[in-house]
This record gives structure tokens, C-alpha cells and sequence, in this order.
């Protein structure tokens, strides 16, 4: 008889596997989930229901916030084969079928029963010499293994390696806006300019903050916000800069405190979709898990802090250097470097519910840092920064956990998609 296998891949059940009920289960991190879920933040209480159908096995989305990937790809409704890859609101699983080892041990025991007694002791007194050797065996494996961790370099979890900061820096874009255009008395305009940082999802989405390709905080009181073009700039500072406009209506963002399963979140993100896929030698980046982290942990931010060192002056929210083409997209020269910057996890702040909701950081950020991701010494991002704020002479960093980033892209995909059609 073959049994349904699910071994969890990543998280805090990662290196588990668990046998499915015949009648199915249910997946989430709610109360009635078949397996112990509750751990991982980013499912519904209610994410995914795995059943047989027709003798195959099936999984079915339950309307989750974040949604199911099957190899890859989304899917709400799928026939699962032995070794696909799933991810259910953040949890990697591999589904495997495999016959069930109990029953076939069962049927051995079965035929051994009509043998001697004779037979079975020099069977025993075989199987005791075995194990013995067996034993001490594994002994020495075990003392070779420890003598080989202790003598082994250790990982240096307080730098990011170099590979890893230039495989990061590939993926990260400067971001130029303009966010409003002020018509002055003596006939010029004066015109309104966010920078920042975004980083590489997939093959052409960029991910920000929402205040960066808004006129947010340059817009006059009373006035509706406003969503306006912006120059996303790949390898930025290496003299092999690549620009690609990016109109308006290819640009999401949500108004603040939405709702979802996972509580109310900051939607300071926005979600740029590129007319084209990014340039080649571009990395998309892995989104992780902010759950990974803890307080102390070195992480870094990689951005682009003040423009990078660009020579735009800044009075205020309005730069005075302005330089629109004649497209009405803004062109910064020289193009700013990339900046690694090095932090310390000093809080994870959690709701009621105990899900995280912003990351703590000691340091101070500066206008061009919106946007940037926050990494691990592996590189995979684990939050993105949103801006600072003082407390008692401290600078603390706040940061958007990838929860929030999950859903937020769940969400802001599908309008881009559509109007892309």
C-alpha cells in the first residue's frame, strides 16, 4: 500500500515529514490543521486542503492569503505526483508516495514464523555479531564527523561574504521619480523628486516603498495622492548602467492599513512592473523568512543612502537639480553606488497574536535607503526598509517583515497582470 508523505523543507518544522491521513488534511496554522502548523506566520488558519480524488492525490487553495505554488507555479486546484515541490504560505513541503515499510516488515515476520528454534538462535547470535560491528562502526563515524565539524572554518554570520554582496548588489535597483511638477510665478516649474531603493522579484518586478513612487509626502494638504513615472536603474555606479522608464499605470500601491489574515500591516510597498524582463546578469532575490532571524543577529541593508553620493541638493522633499528628458522621466548623473550597511537585530515587535509585524534595527537611515532590502549573511531577504524613527536618542530602523511582503505581492500581482492585458 502506498502511503502520502509530506516532508517540510524550510521553517521551524524543516527536516520533518508526515504521513497524510487516508481521508486527507487540512493545512494551516489554525486549530483544525491536521498537522502542527501554527508556527508559520505567513498561512491562513485555513490555507490548503490535500485529498484524494479519483485514486490521485489533490491540493486545493481554501481562499489563503498568500496562496499555493506547485513547482514554481501558482495553482488553486492540482493533481500532486511524487516530488513536487510545494509552498503553502511560506512552508517549502515535498509531497512524496512511498510504500508503507510497516506493512512489508509485517509480512516478513509473517514467514519467518515456521522456522526452527534452532535457526533462530544462530539467526540471533549472527544478528548480535552484526549489530556489534554495527555499533562500533557507527561510534567512529560519529568521533570522525565531531573532529571534522570542530577542526572545520565555521561560517562568519557577522560579514556578508563577498560572492553574496555582489550577487545582492545585481538585483538591486535605483529608483528615480518624479512626484509632482509646481508651476512658479516667474514661469518655471518646480518639480518634486523621490529616490530610492528597490530590489528584483522574479524576472521583471520590482519591489519598493510606497513612498518612494508617490508624491506622498511632497503632495499639498487636502490634496489625493498620486502614483507618477519613474527611471528604475539596474547596476547602478558600474559604468554599465542599465534604465528602463517605468509609466504610472505600471505601478502598484495600496492605501494604508489594509487587512488580511495575518492582521492589519503597513502597506508602505509598491510593486513596479517592468515593460521587459530584467537585464541579463541581473538576480532576482529570494525572499526568506523573518522568522529566521533573531534579536542580535547581524543583518545588512543594501541601498543607496542619500542618492549614493549623487551631487543633487535637497531643499526639504524638493530637489533644485532637476533633470527631466523629454519623456518627463527624471535622469540622475552620476549614477550612485550601491552601500552595504551592516545592522543589529535589536527587537522583533509582534501584535497580540504573537506574529511579527515590524523588525528593529540599531543605526540611523537617510532619504535613499527607502526600499532597501535587508538580507541575511546568505542574502535572501528577510525584511525591507521603511524609514526611522528617534526614541530616546536612539535611531531605531523599521523594517517590513516578509509576512507583509508575501501578501502584499499575493495581492498587487494580479491587478498589474490584468491591466497589463
Amino acid at each position: 500500500m502506498r502511503q502520502a508523505i509530506l516532508k517540510i523543507r524550510s521553517g521551524p518544522l524543516a527536516g520533518q515529514s508526515f504521513v497524510l491521513p487516508e481521508e486527507g488534511a487540512i493545512l494551516g496554522r489554525g486549530s483544525e490543521s491536521t498537522l502542527p502548523l501554527h508556527e508559520y506566520e505567513e498561512m491562513s488558519r485555513k490555507h490548503a486542503r490535500i485529498y484524494k480524488h479519483e485514486g490521485n492525490w489533490v491540493i486545493e487553495d481554501l481562499k489563503s492569503t498568500n496562496g499555493i505554488t506547485l513547482n514554481g507555479k501558482p495553482v488553486t486546484v492540482a493533481t500532486l505526483a511524487t516530488s513536487s515541490i510545494l509552498d503553502i504560505g511560506g512552508m517549502q513541503a515535498e509531497f512524496l508516495l512511498q510504500d508503507d515499510g510497516k506493512q512489508a516488515s509485517g509480512g516478513q515476520e509473517k514467514r519467518s514464523s515456521n522456522t526452527t528454534y534452532l535457526h533462530k538462535l544462530l539467526a540471533a547470535s549472527v544478528a548480535a555479531s552484526r549489530q556489534q560491528k554495527i555499533a562500533l562502526g557507527a561510534s567512529f563515524t560519529v568521533i570522525f564527523i565531531l573532529v571534522l565539524y570542530v577542526l572545520s572554518p565555521k561560517p562568519d554570520r557577522t560579514t556578508l561574504p563577498r560572492p553574496v554582496e555582489l550577487r545582492v548588489q545585481s538585483g538591486v535597483v535605483f529608483i528615480a521619480c518624479v512626484t509632482g511638477v509646481t508651476s512658479q510665478m516667474d514661469g518655471n516649474e518646480q518639480v518634486s523628486e523621490g529616490v530610492g531603493t528597490g530590489f528584483l522579484i522574479g524576472d521583471n518586478y520590482i519591489l519598493t516603498n510606497r513612498h518612494v513612487v508617490t508624491n506622498e509626502e511632497t503632495a499639498p494638504a487636502g490634496s489625493p495622492e498620486q502614483t507618477l513615472n519613474c527611471m528604475v536603474t539596474f547596476f547602478s555606479g558600474t559604468g554599465h548602467e542599465v534604465s528602463i522608464p517605468v509609466p504610472a499605470q505600471d505601478i502598484c500601491t495600496f492605501a494604508p492599513a489594509n487587512d488580511n489574515d495575518v492582521g492589519q500591516f503597513d502597506t508602505d510597498l509598491a510593486l513596479i512592473k517592468l515593460p521587459k524582463n530584467a537585464p541579463e546578469g541581473a538576480a532576482p532575490l529570494t525572499i526568506g523568512h523573518t522568522t529566521s532571524i533573531h534579536p542580535s543577529d547581524r543583518v545588512f541593508m543594501e541601498g543607496f543612502p542619500e542618492g549614493g553620493g549623487t551631487d543633487l541638493k535637497e531643499t526639504g522633499n524638493v530637489f533644485n537639480h532637476a533633470q527631466i528628458n523629454s519623456a518627463g522621466y527624471l535622469v540622475v548623473s552620476p549614477y550612485p553606488d550601491p552601500e552595504t550597511q551592516p545592522h543589529d537585530v535589536n527587537e522583533l515587535e509582534r501584535d497580540s497574536n504573537q506574529h511579527v509585524i515590524a523588525v528593529h534595527m540599531s543605526g540611523s537611515g537617510v532619504a535613499g535607503d527607502s526600499g532597501s532590502p535587508i538580507v541575511d549573511s546568505a542574502g535572501d531577504v528577510i525584511a525591507i526598509h521603511r524609514g526611522s524613527f528617534g526614541a530616546s536618542g536612539t535611531i531605531l530602523k523599521v523594517e517590513i517583515p516578509t509576512a507583509f511582503i508575501r501578501a502584499f505581492i499575493h495581492r498587487a500581482k494580479p491587478i498589474l497582470q490584468q491591466e497589463g492585458n
